[in-house]
C-alpha cells in the first residue's frame, strides 16, 4: 500500500510540474509577442493560431 501512495505521489508531482512548465512556457510566449510590436490584426492572427494547439 505504501508503495501504491508513494506511486501517486509522485505521479501528481511530475503533472504539476508539467502543468507549470506549460504555463511558464505561455507566460514566456506572451512576453515575447509583447516585445515585438505587433498591430492588432496581426496579434489576432496569432492568437488565432494559438488556441489551436493549446
Amino acid at each position: 500500500m505504501k508503495k501504491f501512495i508513494d506511486n501517486v505521489i509522485r505521479e501528481k508531482k511530475d503533472q504539476f510540474k508539467a502543468i507549470m512548465g506549460k504555463e511558464q512556457r505561455v507566460e514566456n510566449m506572451i512576453e515575447d509577442l509583447k516585445n515585438l510590436n505587433l498591430s492588432n490584426k496581426k496579434l489576432e492572427e496569432v492568437i488565432k493560431v494559438a488556441r489551436k494547439y493549446v
